[in-house]
């Protein structure tokens, strides 16, 4: 399906990916939720099969970003909880569950497969296109796909002169508001455009997998806002303006990613735009930790308590090469780079 579609399909899909979320964020219990007049943002992941089943995989709310003067050396603190970013964590965590029950991550001492299991033969299989390391992909027909409540932070001022609204339309990276101390966080439809070369799997898992792209992304709609397929097709035109001078042809796995973008019905009243308390989850290092549980091969010299995040993400060179290509083009030049300080963490800290 293509957002240029009519109307009609355009509330079809909506509906499709916004009912089941609302349905499994309903069914959750009351604590953390907004009560009375509080709102929030809620974002979810979801998997389409080849046959084309759906479910909700990873889902995450939240408002709100720690300013610098907050920011941890430790990895102990998660520097931005806006819901986008707190439900790619949770899909993140659920990729590496389903990767650890696969069983087969470790070699045998020859470098061939150790062995590998019946669930297998589910959305993650053996990576055909890397043969210097064992690695896993996305299996052939299924999908990811990420719906969200309302507008990502920063999608109108990164598309503010095709909407033709006053606005800040110079193309360059946005980062999130804040008040008081200011924050380093870059936009969410920022790193949604990021996320659309470099995979949303990010450095890490990039070790062991390889890049996952977004197939559609689906927005609540905003109350007499604007018009649907309109506003879907300018957010889908703002998102390839940024990166259609890319040319990502130094490793076959990556590409130039083009999602298709929908609009779903107004959200309920708890997920419409308003004044929110201040919320912050801490939670950090766990994906580092997660990660080396998986006991992978380490560089020589390393250990496991010594090696550090950096250094971990480092490895994945293909991703970081990628990433590269992609900090260097006119719209990343105003990305604000992390301080080196705050990845130098290790697991003996």
């Amino acid at each position: 399906m293509s957002s240029n579609s009519n109307s009609d399909e355009q509330k079809e899909w909506g509906e499709r990916m916004s009912i089941p979320v609302h349905s499994l964020y309903r069914s959750l219990p009351k604590k953390g939720k907004p009560q009375g007049r509080e709102s929030t943002v809620l974002a979810a992941f979801l998997l389409s099969s080849p046959s084309d089943a759906l479910e909700v995989v990873a889902l995450g709310t939240g408002t709100k970003c720690i300013g610098k003067s907050l920011l941890s050396p430790n990895g102990d603190v998660v520097n931005d909880s806006h819901a986008e970013i707190v439900a790619r964590r949770a899909l993140l965590r659920f990729f590496y569950s389903e990767i650890a029950r696969l069983g087969s991550i470790y070699c045998d001492g020859r470098g061939g497969e150790k062995k590998m299991s019946n669930a297998s033969q589910m959305f993650f299989r053996l990576a055909t296109q890397d043969s210097d390391k064992l690695k896993y992909e996305f299996s052939p027909g299924w999908r990811l796909h990420l719906y969200i409540t309302q507008l990502p932070c920063g999608a109108l001022d990164s598309s503010s002169s095709l909407l033709g609204l006053e606005g800040n339309s110079e193309l360059k990276a946005q980062k999130k508001p804040g008040r008081g101390d200011p924050t380093l966080s870059i936009s969410c439809f920022d790193k949604i455009t990021r996320w659309n070369v470099v995979g949303i799997q990010g450095a890490l898992l990039s070790n062991i997998l390889q890049p996952v792209y977004i197939s559609t992304l689906t927005i609540g709609k905003v109350e007499d806002a604007f018009e649907d397929v309109s506003l879907a097709n300018h957010l889908e035109r703002a998102l390839l303006d940024r990166v259609n001078s890319l040319v990502v042809d130094c490793w076959s796995a990556y590409k130039v990613n083009k999602p298709h973008v929908f609009l779903a019905s107004v959200p309920p009243k708890e997920f419409q735009q308003s004044e929110r308390d201040k919320h912050n989850l801490t939670c950090g290092r766990r994906l580092m930790q997660v990660f080396m549980s998986l006991q992978l091969e380490l560089p020589s010299g390393y250990t496991a308590e010594g090696i550090s995040y950096r250094q971990l993400k480092d490895m994945a060179y293909k991703f970081q090469s990628v990433l590269k290509m992609v900090k260097s083009s006119t719209f990343y030049a105003s990305w604000h780079p992390k301080a080196s300080n705050l990845e130098n963490f290790t697991l003996s800290i």
